[in-house]
């Protein structure tokens, strides 16, 4: 009988952590999300403060535009 009680237990442990794990997983898309919201607002500050003439002379493809 004994051994039924710690079956139970590791069955309730895989199914909490799976649910953990498939609700963290649910979110990264999101996360990535904002996360390239963030990084292109942050090379649009650091242009703007470099200012237009060092824009010209330095501009490259960026990422977004390499990948297609």
């Amino acid at each position: 009988m004994e051994i039924y009680g710690w079956a139970a237990v590791i069955v309730a442990f895989i199914g909490a952590l799976s649910w953990v794990l498939v609700t963290a997983l649910k979110k990264v898309p999101a996360v990535c999300k904002e996360a390239s919201k963030a990084v292109r607002a942050v090379r649009e500050l650091q242009d703007e403060i470099r200012g237009p003439q060092r824009q010209q002379v330095t501009e490259s493809p960026s990422v977004d535009e390499q990948r297609g």
